[in-house]
């Protein structure tokens, strides 16, 4: 999480491309395989679920507080769009 932690502070603050690379690298698995499973495996749906949570995710990434880990807060961004 520390990585993780540390990739957000830096994003945020520079907007760095480098930096939401290795986040969405990261995760996207992740995310991925849930809106898989979200979606009974309909793959185009899944991935417009991924494209949609990351740009909810960015432009609420400033309220990611750490109280859990990155990937339980994306997971909460998927599962609400």
């Amino acid at each position: 999480m520390t990585d993780d932690l540390a990739l957000v502070e830096r994003f945020l603050r520079t907007r760095g491309e480098d930096a939401f690379d290795a986040l969405y690298e990261a995760h996207t698995p992740a995310l991925y395989a849930l809106a898989m499973r979200l979606t009974g495996g309909d793959q185009g749906e899944a991935e417009d679920l991924v494209q949609e949570s990351w740009v909810r995710a960015v432009r609420a990434l400033s309220s990611f507080r750490a109280r859990s880990a990155l990937r339980s807060w994306l997971c909460g961004v998927l599962v609400n769009v």
